[in-house]
């Protein structure tokens, strides 16, 4: 692991800007990222209206991400000129200990002439319809246990207290397996 962590590293300055996008999300690295964003970034999800500005997505999806132990492992990449498509899965503690299957999404990534991240764009794929369902019926099924079982425990201590999540996920997973 230690070899293979520092070539990865000792080469990061040979990726594209996409790639290095993906790396630095999947580690947490809100300081590189915030230089490989462009001030008007976007990142826009095509099954939503809800969209992250580079202020809301280092401020809050970063973190979100970091707290729920979120990666997205590409599987896929394709380029051409300013724009690299991704095949990717999304993987998290969330989506393991709640046993719903690792869905797969279309991320586009479009950068601009100085090489900054402009624009990701998140599509779904066909597993999409059942990440919803098992999203909905088990995050609920979780939710209702933590009520039973931490009933003064706010959401928002839940999400913003590092590794409380991870901690009642386990638990619950371990009650429900």
């Amino acid at each position: 692991m230690g070899l293979t962590f520092f070539e990865s590293y000792g080469q990061n300055s040979n990726l594209n800007p996409a790639d290095k996008f993906f790396n630095f999300l999947n580690h947490y690295q809100v300081d590189s990222l915030q230089t490989l964003l462009a001030d008007n970034f976007q990142l826009i999800r095509t099954y939503t209206t809800y969209t992250n500005d580079k202020k809301s997505f280092i401020e809050k999806y970063v973190p979100n991400s970091k707290n729920f132990n979120a990666t997205y492992k590409v599987l896929k990449t394709t380029q051409s000129g300013q724009t690299t498509d991704f095949l990717v899965q999304d993987q998290s503690d969330f989506l393991k200990y709640l046993n719903i299957d690792i869905p797969r999404w279309k991320v586009q990534v479009t950068t601009n002439e100085q090489e900054k991240i402009l624009l990701v764009t998140i599509d779904t794929t066909e597993s999409h319809q059942a990440y919803l369902t098992q999203t909905k019926q088990k995050g609920e099924q979780f939710e209702n246990w933590l009520k039973q079982k931490y009933p003064d425990e706010t959401q928002e201590q839940l999400y913003n207290t590092a590794g409380l999540l991870i901690q009642r996920l386990k638990e619950y997973s371990k009650k429900v397996n």
